[in-house]
């Protein structure tokens, strides 16, 4: 049985120094790499669905389509057999495989490039390539059974937001703000967001919660004016750095109309606000412990924002600008659709889609929120809201902890919890703190265990109320 050698045991040839690089694998074993992968995966596909009963019977149709009668062709209209792939819609028949369905699940959902998002956007996401009978089931059951979105992910609440007209061409109409106060990350401390108010593309940008209106002016000139060139109207938050006299002049040099958000109400602008929370919500999923390593996983961050399709306009914000969708997958063919559309043909599309977009968000908003009810037994995740814990950020901290179990019920509005002893606080909480948790019953995956939350000690974290 081997062991790890100790620091006395280890040979005296195996210092601290550096070494001379080694190559250790050969450049030309790299060749073809890409293909492997892809054949591998497609070999593994094809194996399942030799295999699979329903499927052959499919197939057998499907290979003579040609064969049967006009009012049976028609049942089997939009199957396929590409290189021994059966197919659907031009995508590819994923058969009644475990372990590949999960393979799939885990790549489109877990991966930093997917992004552990929504229902909505991870079935958008895999069904650019696959296709399975019940895949949007499938799809929901495991993004409400991770753990990681769980903890990381608050509640949604409806907030009305003021209306701003509606835009006609990417970056005429910008938003802007800041995310300040994060720990120190390769000498950077905050973020800038710069986001597209008709595609919603957005960029995201390492600064300094220091930086004044002359270096903001720089930061724009070199991450998004030699981009997009000169927008006619921003929107920004009324502090310090947008309310500058210089960057005022730097505006009006540009001939940029300031459109400021109203005072004390950080979220009259809504685009910018919750592209914040966007944001901050990514980096909570994947950065580390200490919070440091968050610069590295902005360009990330940013692919997936722009690649990932807005409920709002129904598409990429890669494909509103480009009109099409970038490669992201070693396995995918292609990279979108390259045609580009004529531009009165999408402002007319966009236009409908802002009017539809508006007359939904009403429509949310009129939706009252329904309380929640418990019993003693059941495992809930609390909301860390009013915790103090030892990790540098509260932005980039987990979002809830738990799960834990209910031990009585204290009132139609108050639980009492079973905290461990980490947690120094009085354990008996309000419902709107309290969400169920959602237990992984269907794919039993390894679900990542964050450490245990341990609160400040000698600091008063909580608030006792009487219900």
């Amino acid at each position: 049985m081997s062991e790890k050698p100790d620091a006395l045991s280890r040979r005296s040839d195996h210092g601290d120094s550096p070494m001379e690089p080694q190559v250790m694998i050969p450049p030309e074993k790299f060749v073809g790499f890409m293909a492997d992968v892809k054949t591998s995966f497609l070999d593994e596909v094809r194996e399942a669905q030799r295999e699979d009963e329903a499927i052959k019977a499919l197939w057998d149709s499907v290979s003579n389509k040609e064969k049967l009668p006009p009012s049976v062709r028609k049942e089997f209209r939009r199957y396929d057999i590409k290189e021994g792939v059966l197919e659907y819609d031009v995508k590819i028949y994923i058969p009644d495989d475990r372990d590949l369905r999960i393979e799939i699940l885990q790549r489109f959902h877990d991966s930093p490039v997917a992004g552990h998002q929504g229902h909505a956007r991870t079935l958008e996401l895999i069904s650019r390539e696959y296709y399975w009978p019940g895949l949007k089931a499938q799809v929901n059951r495991y993004v409400d059974t991770c753990e990681v979105c769980q903890r990381s992910k608050g509640y949604k609440q409806a907030v009305p937001h003021k209306a701003l007209p509606i835009p006609e061409r990417p970056w005429e109409d910008i938003a802007y703000d800041f995310i300040v106060k994060l720990p120190e990350s390769k000498g950077y401390d905050s973020i800038l967001t710069v986001i597209d108010r008709f595609s919603r593309q957005a960029h995201f940008i390492p600064c300094h919660e220091s930086t004044n209106a002359e270096q903001l002016a720089e930061i724009f000139i070199k991450e998004v004016w030699k981009l997009h060139g000169t927008p006619r109207t921003t929107v920004s938050d009324r502090g310090p750095t947008f309310n500058s006299q210089f960057l005022r002049a730097l505006y009006k040099g540009l001939k940029i109309e300031p459109r400021f958000s109203t005072a004390f109400h950080p979220e009259t602008d809504g685009i910018s606000e919750r592209t914040n929370q966007w944001v901050e919500g990514f980096l909570r999923t994947f950065c580390n412990y200490q919070q440091d390593d968050w610069t590295k996983w902005l360009p990330i961050a940013e692919f997936c924002h722009n690649n990932h399709v807005n409920s709002a306009t129904g598409q990429t914000a890669f494909e509103t600008v480009y009109g099409r969708t970038p490669r992201w997958d070693l396995l995918k063919e292609g990279s979108g659709d390259d045609n580009i559309p004529a531009a009165q043909s999408m402002k007319e599309k966009m236009k409908k889609i802002w009017d539809e977009a508006k007359a939904l968000m009403e429509f949310h908003e009129a939706l009252d929120k329904q309380g929640r009810e418990f019993k003693v037994g059941d495992k809930v995740w609390l909301l860390l809201t009013n915790l103090s814990t030892r990790r540098p950020s509260k932005k980039l901290d987990n979002r809830k902890g738990g799960p834990f179990t209910i031990t009585e019920k204290i009132s139609s509005h108050a639980y009492r919890l079973d905290l461990p002893k980490t947690i120094r606080v009085h354990n008996v909480f309000h419902v709107n703190l309290l969400s169920p948790v959602t237990e992984d019953k269907d794919f039993q995956r390894r679900q990542i265990k964050p450490p245990p939350i341990i609160t400040e000690e000698g600091r008063r974290n909580m608030k006792l109320t009487t219900w």
